[in-house]
């Protein structure tokens, strides 16, 4: 459906832009209007799900029928719908849950496991390629010796060339000396295993920070729908929901009874990764530079 159809349908030309004090404001109105449309008119016509959806630029997520009737269960559950008039939620907030959801199907939970395999593989791989090539130069010219007297021999003459251009004095001199050649930092530089061990670090632990899912645990479905509900609407809205909240979610989601005290544990007890995730919204767009899709995704480049 496309955004004129949709400002039509949900009354948008309702609002006048001239009459608010900034684009911000204008936005905000538009929201307002959408979710006020929905609420009123959806029980009248399931339909309009969809088009909400489209409004959001999310309507993808539904065209999987296990979203599809999860959403319309949380619209007939009378806690859900009460806690969403005190918070003032509406549609943004809907797909938020369908989101989450989505993202905690067994498909993607396999898709996931198979791209944190695939990344441990290719860490091991890089570990074996590094030990056969060091073991390769044994018998000829032993790098690690080789990178050490590179790496003396590159601090030598850059003290040389400082000592040459720019040293005045003595006092200046020390100084250096101990910045090049009596500088600590040298050691660990000029060891090759040092510094690969590093490398590998590097490319490792923040591979360990973006897991989505906690290793060895049971409920991994419900346990990553819990944590990222919380953390999307931590990251998204302005307002943090309530064990309560989401334990209603669970059982409409997964059939499920979890308490408030389980859903503090599974939120609390996973590993920095999973536990603390900030998300952001990611728009998809055509050639003429028009929105067509919307798409909530971590932030990698999130952190602690």
């Amino acid at each position: 459906m496309n955004s004129e159809k949709i400002a039509e349908l949900f009354k948008l030309d309702d609002i006048d832009f001239d009459q608010c004090g900034s684009a911000e404001e204008y936005e905000l109105k538009l929201l307002k209007q959408a979710d006020i449309f929905f609420f009123d008119n959806y029980f009248k016509n399931e339909e309009i799900l969809f088009f909400a959806f489209d409004f959001y630029y999310s309507i993808k997520l539904l065209e999987n029928n296990e979203n599809l009737e999860i959403l319309k269960n949380i619209l007939k559950n009378s806690e859900v719908l009460k806690y969403f008039k005190e918070k003032n939620f509406g549609i943004k907030e809907l797909v938020l849950i369908i989101t989450a959801f989505d993202k905690s199907t067994d498909y993607y939970i396999s898709t996931i496991k198979n791209q944190e395999k695939n990344q441990d593989k290719k860490i091991q791989e890089i570990y074996k390629k590094y030990l056969n090539f060091i073991n390769s130069t044994d018998d000829t010219y032993d790098f690690k010796i080789w990178y050490r007297n590179q790496i003396e021999l590159l601090t030598a003459n850059l003290f040389l060339e400082l000592s040459t251009r720019l040293v005045k004095n003595e006092h200046q001199m020390k100084i250096c000396e101990n910045i090049t050649l009596k500088n600590k930092s040298r050691e660990w530089v000029s060891d090759f295993e040092h510094v690969f061990y590093k490398y590998i670090q590097d490319i490792y632990y923040p591979m360990i920070n973006q897991k989505e899912l906690k290793e060895n645990e049971k409920n991994k479905k419900e346990n990553k729908f819990i944590r990222d509900l919380d953390n999307m609407f931590n990251s998204l809205t302005n307002h943090r929901i309530s064990y309560k909240f989401i334990s209603e979610l669970v059982s409409i989601t997964y059939n499920k009874q979890m308490n408030e005290s389980q859903i503090k544990k599974v939120i609390y007890d996973g590993s920095i990764s999973t536990s603390i995730t900030q998300y952001k919204k990611k728009y998809i767009h055509d050639r003429d530079h028009n929105i067509i899709a919307m798409e909530i995704i971590r932030d990698n480049d999130f952190h602690i």
